[in-house]
């Protein structure tokens, strides 16, 4: 692509409203006006909506209660804070539509920009439940402000079948409590300096307590996630479920019949087609590579028909497993677009010659040739093995246990979804200066784009017009900033970090972050007995168990070295020097200093890989300068 067009894909992208300031607008504009009528016109009472729940509930259209500021204070309180309520309410189920966002981030004559539409629903979905949680305690402890502050005393419980005078206490369809104190059915009665309680209004204090003060930090919790993944996502679905009950039982919350229920029946469509519908499949599993003890890549077929782009999404989980409550786990996954084949099972030992990586006094060799089998592949993720939880108290296994193991041969599908990532699907996309950094198994973007790299190469080897490049000083450039504790993973990044004609890929950053590893691969074979127990007496050092045995590997290493003999030979014809010095860093952490521009992209990927899920990135930023972040 030229210059020229480049430019333009870069101004129309530039002319689409981002996805998150359109949200912020929209919301606080809708919940501004709701709530102020709410405290001035109230064009919409809820005895509007018939004698049935007027019975229960009627809004006062003159003004605010008289009394003193206590009264005023929780009347206030109420009004806002059950207005604002329904609004964010529909704000927390809307950003859960997954299947409808990614759709939309899809369509590419959209004005409103799409981009990282997830991380944008993610940080939504966090404020507005973190807001939900402190509106409805302050909605349900409104009524007893005068009691806290004005020093009333008078506080009557009301009690299911209770029948008289000054007290009465029925049920009504569906499961709505209705009380009658005194005057009326009014909460509190300045009059009588009173405050009246009924049994439906101390469950509701106390559920929504437990709810938001205990459950809903649980189901997000670290500990939690790390403990049982599935049961901590389903009772996060649980309570949000009841929660959503509670509000829409009550004849007193009218307005929620018409404007949340709407959405939640909306909500539950997106899930349905999400999950019997929308790029759902059963996929073969057409090989592994096993790196070590702790990581493993697995590999399999999908229908054609949707193009990928970088770090797509994937719901994963072993075809039959977990029953129907197992959800599916989300991974960043890589996609192949060059046709190449799963790699030889050599490949993961750290003793493997043809390496990129080989140590801190070896070169940066960026012409190994492609090497592997004839098995083709569609998509692969990269699995980090968790062992804390195999055995969970629900029943069942872990799911990473099951996708790396040889016994399972088919998996469950949904995908690809979109991330932000995709920013980085197109060279003309692409910005001048980028820095991606990642750790663990969250480098499996990295691959990723490596991948999307040599698609480029291979797209302006078949049309060598279509992309202009101006040498090595045109070409744009990418910092990757990566560590790991596991060699055979570390290789397996850098390995597919690979120099080109486009893109000027700096991997003088890449750590090896294990205290106390000696790495010193000298030759194509698998280590000696002796170099066995002194690599397993190290702690830091991955189990090399497991491996395949010698006869297993000889074949693939003999095919090999005729490969790489010919690629020496075409690289001294083209005369490459193929020397660029790496540096790797062994017993220390890594730092780095990054040049930054006026057109610097940081991409970051943090693994979070204890927890039992694919998707090892849970922090992940992408900050820009010049280009506007969504």
């Amino acid at each position: 692509m030229t210059q020229a067009m480049a430019d333009a894909a870069a101004e129309r992208r530039g002319r689409r409203v981002p996805y998150e300031w359109l949200f912020w607008a929209v919301f606080v504009l809708v919940t501004g006006l709701w709530t102020a009528d709410r405290l001035t016109t109230n064009v919409w009472p809820r005895q509007s909506f018939g004698s049935g729940v007027a019975r229960i509930a009627t809004d006062d259209t003159e003004g605010l209660k008289d009394g003193p500021w206590s009264v005023v204070l929780y009347d206030v309180l109420a009004r806002c804070t059950g207005r604002v309520l329904i609004c964010t309410t529909n704000g927390l189920f809307f950003t859960m539509m997954h299947s409808l966002f990614n759709w939309l981030s899809e369509r590419e004559g959209c004005w409103v920009d799409f981009a990282g539409w997830q991380e944008v629903n993610m940080r939504v979905h966090v404020v507005l439940g973190w807001a939900t949680g402190v509106l409805i305690l302050l909605h349900v402890w409104s009524p007893w402000c005068p009691v806290f502050f004005s020093g009333w005393t008078d506080v009557r419980f009301v009690w299911p079948g209770d029948r008289g005078a000054n007290a009465t206490s029925v049920f009504l369809f569906p499961v709505t409590e209705w009380k009658n104190c005194t005057a009326g059915h009014a909460d509190v009665d300045v009059e009588t300096e009173s405050l009246c309680v009924n049994s439906d209004d101390l469950g509701r204090l106390v559920g929504m307590m437990l709810m938001f003060c205990v459950l809903f930090p649980l189901s997000r919790a670290a500990w939690a996630l790390r403990k049982n993944w599935m049961v901590a996502k389903w009772l996060h679905v649980v309570l949000a479920w009841a929660f959503v009950f509670d509000l829409v039982r009550r004849r007193a919350h009218p307005h929620t019949w018409v404007l949340n229920v709407p959405v939640l029946l909306a909500y539950a469509a997106d899930r349905f087609v999400g999950w019997y519908w929308y790029r759902v499949e059963t996929c073969r599993v057409v090989g592994r590579l096993r790196l070590d003890d702790d990581y493993s890549v697995v590999y399999w077929r999908m229908a054609a028909g949707v193009r990928a782009r970088v770090g797509d999404l994937y719901y994963v989980k072993a075809e039959g497993s977990g029953g129907a409550f197992e959800r599916l786990h989300p991974f960043t996954c890589m996609s192949n677009r060059t046709g190449e084949f799963v790699p030889c099972a050599a490949s993961a030992s750290p003793w493997w010659v043809h390496h990129a990586l080989v140590g801190d006094d070896q070169p940066f060799d960026t012409t190994l040739p492609e090497v592997g089998g004839d098995v083709a592949w569609d998509v692969a993720a990269l699995v980090k093995v968790s062992r804390r939880n195999a055995r969970r108290c629900c029943g069942g296994v872990s799911q990473t246990p099951l996708l790396a193991s040889e016994a399972t041969e088919a998996l469950e599908v949904m995908g690809p979804y979109r991330s932000s990532y995709g920013a980085l699907s197109t060279y003309e996309a692409l910005p001048d200066h980028v820095t991606l950094i990642a750790s663990g198994s969250g480098g499996s973007f990295l691959v990723d784009f490596a991948n999307a790299v040599q698609a480029w190469e291979a797209a302006r080897a078949r049309e060598p017009v279509a992309v202009e490049c101006e040498g090595k000083a045109g070409r744009k450039k990418v910092v990757v900033v990566y560590t790991s504790r596991s060699v055979p993973l570390l290789q397996f990044i850098t390995d597919r970090l690979s120099r080109s004609e486009l893109v000027d890929i700096d991997c003088s950053h890449v750590a090896l972050t294990a205290k106390g590893t000696e790495f010193d691969p000298v030759s194509p074979r698998l280590p000696s007995e002796a170099e066995l127990r002194d690599l397993r007496a190290a702690e830091s050092v991955p189990s090399l168990q497991g491996f395949p045995a010698d006869d297993a590997v000889e074949p693939c290493l003999a095919e090999e070295e005729g490969i790489a003999e010919a690629g020496k030979e075409g690289k001294e014809k083209k005369g490459h020097s193929g020397a660029r010095s790496l540096h790797v860093s062994f017993d220390m952490e890594p730092s780095f200093e990054a040049e930054t521009g006026p057109e610097m992209v940081t991409v970051e990927s943090i693994p979070d890989e204890d927890a039992d899920s694919g998707r090892q990135s849970d922090s992940t930023t992408v900050a820009e300068e010049a280009i506007e972040a969504p």
